[in-house]
């Protein structure tokens, strides 16, 4: 979390929108949308799960990095959840097999594309605005995001506090 701010949370939105577009001109229209619906899920999906593997990893060893969990859980979680659809697309390339009547093959696998990049973005964004420093290190990022992830549903989507939580400190060792 030591290299993220607002500029790298702009390079990233912008570099996932280019390659979804990208994604979606050379890969086609059934693919781009084959993506979206597979993040997308994913994207839910990893938002229901996320906090009770974390609460299950903070029971079994509560020593554990909560600031390098935080992003890394759900990280794994999003991706974990999206490798079937890569999988499936990889399989049966869809591009050769189906067309789309006239010329909307371009403009709606273009826009499946963006589509695709932005719910990636939203999905990087979601794992790091419960991370404790957020405040700090991307405020703007944050303010722009939370909102969008609370009306798409998601729950996890930090606190509203604007003041950075002081992590607790473990109780001191009783004296005998």
């Amino acid at each position: 979390m030591k290299f993220m701010n607002d500029w790298i949370g702009l390079a990233l939105f912008l570099s996932l929108a280019c390659a979804g577009l990208v994604a979606g001109r050379r890969l086609g229209v059934i693919v781009a949308w084959w993506l979206v619906g597979g993040i997308w899920l994913a994207f839910r999906l990893a938002d229901a799960v996320w906090k009770p593997v974390v609460t299950d990893l903070r029971a079994g060893d509560p020593t554990i990095d909560l600031v390098s969990t935080i992003p890394l859980t759900y990280g794994l979680l999003f991706f974990a959840m999206l490798i079937p659809t890569l999988i499936l697309v990889g399989i049966l390339r869809p591009k050769d097999e189906f067309k789309l009547p006239g010329d909307i093959q371009i403009p709606l696998g273009v826009f499946g594309g963006l589509v695709a990049g932005g719910l990636m973005f939203l999905a990087g964004a979601q794992a790091h605005i419960m991370h404790p420093v957020i405040n700090e290190r991307m405020p703007f990022t944050r303010a722009l995001v939370r909102p969008i992830l609370g009306a798409l549903g998601q729950q996890n989507i930090g606190s509203t506090a604007t003041t950075v939580p002081v992590a607790p400190q473990p109780p001191a060792p009783a004296r005998q």
